[in-house]
């Protein structure tokens, strides 16, 4: 179950963006919320509206090209497959930084923490963390071709 989806430097969004599925503050639809735990209810949905030209189709964007980066993993681990990343580019700074994505995510009463940061050249860092005792711990950490797992 989808908790959390945050990207940053990607196409008209150059600071962290988030898309919560955390309720907060819904007090009138209780009985629809999803219960994750006796502290945090999740909304069975979500909507996503502004302005013309404000950026909806890039959250939507950000969240199908990450999804495909993780289906897609074994063809983006090869040196010359292009990762299909565009940064914010309307500064000259955030063109070259990598981009960031990261869901959190809850499954069989487990809390994780996927993410990756890229360029269309290169994967920078990727990790997975869950909590399956409520503390956060690393699953593995990838920085470049460096990679650590846990022991256990």
């Amino acid at each position: 179950m989808l908790i959390e989806f945050r990207f940053k430097n990607y196409r008209s969004f150059r600071d962290e963006t988030v898309l919560s599925m955390e309720a907060s503050g819904i007090n009138s639809l209780k009985k629809s919320l999803i219960p994750l735990s006796s502290k945090v209810k999740l909304l069975p949905s979500c909507a996503i509206y502004g302005k013309n030209g404000g950026g909806k189709s890039n959250v939507i964007r950000a969240f199908w090209l990450a999804v495909q980066f993780i289906r897609n993993a074994q063809r983006t681990q090869h040196d010359r497959a292009i990762i299909p990343v565009r940064p914010f580019s309307l500064n000259d700074y955030s063109k070259n930084d990598p981009t960031e994505f990261e869901f959190v995510y809850s499954s069989n009463g487990i809390r994780y923490w996927y993410g990756f940061t890229a360029t269309r050249e290169k994967i920078f860092s990727e990790y997975l963390y869950h909590a399956p005792k409520g503390q956060k711990a690393l699953i593995f950490d990838r920085k470049e071709q460096n990679f650590s797992f846990t022991e256990d």
